[in-house]
């Protein structure tokens, strides 16, 4: 949908994160916002990983 922002915080563990050609690496505690209405990605990189994920719509 157009004009959603997607807000992350990773609360444990490892994960990539964000715009699908560019997504970042967080870690507990970490924080990304990306444009939602483009290709993105979540991936976990280890067990156990765990995230909140807020989605505006602007």
């Amino acid at each position: 949908m157009p004009g959603v922002v997607e807000h992350v915080v990773l609360g444990a563990g490892r994960a990539l994160v964000g715009v699908a050609d560019e997504p970042v690496e967080l870690h507990a505690g970490d924080y990304v916002s990306y444009p939602g209405d483009v290709p993105h990605v979540f991936e976990a990189v280890e067990p156990g990983t765990h995230a909140v994920l807020v989605s505006e719509h602007v």
